[in-house]
């Protein structure tokens, strides 16, 4: 893991979920999260990683990092998954408000609605797709249909997507 340089909009301080169901430390984590989360929007569930990365400083326990964590869980922010008997976490929406012009490879693993798809004439470039309606649908991508909250396919998950298509703004 490791801190990422992220854009964070500007509703995101305006979000009433947010600002209502959330204390300014869980607000705190779900930013932190956000940067080190790799270009796929995951990482490995490892509160301790969190201390250390985010909170090296602060008088936080492991505890109460897991109940922040559960709560953005809790709140549809965060959807967990297992790969291989490893934990992790998809950060819902990532996409849609993080815009990769070059986005890396993974370096956690992915659940099974999400892949990489590598450049075959770059090194280390591609792209990523995210399985929606038994569709592959390269993130950032314009959809055709205009629904404002498609069905990733995993167990009764949903990702709210704009009309204008996955990843934008």
């Amino acid at each position: 893991m490791k801190l990422h340089n992220r854009i964070i909009k500007g509703e995101f301080w305006t979000d009433t979920e947010i600002q209502c169901d959330m204390d300014a430390m869980n607000r705190l984590l779900y930013l932190g999260l956000i940067q080190i989360a790799d270009d796929s929007g995951c990482i490995n569930d490892d509160v301790r990683a969190f201390k250390m990365m985010l909170f090296p400083g602060d008088d936080i326990s492991y505890t109460t990092l897991e109940g922040y964590r559960d709560r953005l869980i809790e709140l549809g922010k965060l959807l967990p998954y297992e790969v291989e008997g490893k934990g992790c976490l998809y950060i819902k929406n990532f996409h849609k408000h993080q815009s990769l012009s070059q986005p890396g490879p993974p370096m956690v693993s992915l659940p099974k609605y999400l892949r990489w798809v590598s450049d075959p004439k770059k090194y280390k470039s591609g792209h990523y797709e995210i399985s929606v309606s038994n569709t592959w649908l390269k993130v950032g991508e314009s959809l055709a249909n205009d629904s404002d909250s498609l069905a990733i396919d995993t167990e009764s998950i949903y990702i709210p997507f704009s009309s204008n298509g996955l990843g934008s703004g």
